[in-house]
C-alpha cells in the first residue's frame, strides 16, 4: 500500500494513511484518471486488484474457509 501512495503521490495523487478502498478520503476515479497517465492508471488497477485479493484471503483464513484459487492479481471472468 505504501508503495501505491508513493507511486501516486509521484503524480501529485495523495492517498490518506490507513484508509481503506472504500474510504470517503480516497480522491475520485476521475481525479486519479485526469492526474496520472494511462500506463500507471492500469498498474494502480492491478495493484488494488492484488489488494483485495490479499484482504480476501486473510478474511476467509480468519473465518477459517479456504480462499478460492484465483490467479492473484487476475480479474474474474464474466462468464
Amino acid at each position: 500500500m505504501n508503495a501505491l501512495r508513493g507511486l501516486l503521490y509521484e503524480f501529485g495523487v495523495t492517498l490518506p494513511r490507513g484508509g481503506t478502498r472504500a474510504s470517503d478520503n480516497w480522491p475520485s476515479r476521475a481525479e486519479i484518471n485526469d492526474a496520472v497517465p494511462a500506463v500507471i492508471v492500469q498498474l494502480v488497477d492491478d495493484q488494488l486488484l492484488a489488494l483485495a485479493d490479499i484482504e480476501r484471503h486473510v478474511q476467509a483464513m480468519e473465518e477459517g474457509d479456504q480462499p478460492d484459487a484465483q490467479e492473484p492479481g487476475k480479474r474474474p471472468s464474466s462468464a
